[in-house]
């Protein structure tokens, strides 16, 4: 019952984990995204 429960919990905090990276992979994007329209925007005008 234990291995159950301890395979549980690392399933739980992978899916966790793969989450949190995904967020910190789509903030990224975004930062470099809107830097790059913003430096666009500034040597445009």
């Amino acid at each position: 019952m234990e291995s159950l429960d301890r395979e549980n919990k690392y399933l739980r905090a992978k899916e966790r984990v793969a989450e949190i990276k995904k967020f910190y992979s789509n903030l990224t994007s975004y930062a470099v995204f809107i830097s790059f329209l913003a430096i666009v925007n500034y040597y445009t005008n």
